[in-house]
């Protein structure tokens, strides 16, 4: 498995119809011969036209008593995407309509991007704990509980035993470098980019 670069034209291409619905492109994976791990995120924009009307339906909404089983089901599923989508977050229906447009899409034009013509596409939203990456990521990350793991442990000036890993607020992120107020050392840590291994948004659930 390989990550797309973001000047890539598979990534440019992908987030052009990410664009046209109303998400963005969050990352994007290979994850085998013809196989792609899309995450899409939802835009501000898009959010702020939606937020109010799916609500609105979902109450209004009514059903004749002899279906009332059958759609029933399709009415608490709806309720859970009208949840997702009113959260601002991206909804399952979101990931479908999106999935089947890129095969079509990709059913042309796949092998000119290297993907060929039946390709595997899994689509997903990054959720609550997201994986940050992309430079990106940690911009829209700051103020946020974090968790970050190092490729091996590190001594830095601010703590006087080597750390593997840091897990708290991430106060700046800047100059390849990012910057978390610690909370078991209860001490701020500077961490190079280069030296994470993995990182996420690390939210606390109370």
């Amino acid at each position: 498995m390989s990550f797309v670069d973001i000047n890539d034209k598979l990534w440019l291409t992908i987030q052009s119809i990410c664009s046209d619905e109303g998400l963005e492109l969050y990352d994007l994976e290979r994850a085998g011969p013809g196989a792609l791990r899309i995450t899409v995120d939802r835009t501000a924009e898009s959010t702020a036209k939606q937020v109010n009307f799916p609500r609105r339906r979902a109450e209004s909404e009514s059903v004749e008593s002899d279906d009332a089983d059958e759609v029933g089901e399709d009415t608490r599923e709806e309720s859970d995407e009208v949840l997702e989508a009113t959260q601002g977050g991206v909804s399952s229906g979101d990931c479908t309509r999106l999935c089947r447009r890129l095969v079509v899409y990709f059913t042309a034009e796949g092998p000119a991007l290297g993907i060929g013509t039946e390709p595997e596409i899994e689509v997903s939203s990054p959720g609550i704990n997201r994986t940050l990456r992309l430079d990106r990521h940690w911009e829209r990350a700051i103020g946020e509980r974090v968790k970050v793991v190092l490729l091996e442990p590190r001594t830095l000036p601010e703590v006087a035993k080597p750390i593997a890993q840091a897990t708290g607020k991430l106060e700046r992120f800047g100059g390849g470098e990012l910057v978390v107020l610690e909370e078991n050392l209860k001490k701020v840590v500077t961490l190079p980019k280069s030296a994470v291994k993995r990182a996420q948004i690390d939210f606390l659930f109370k």
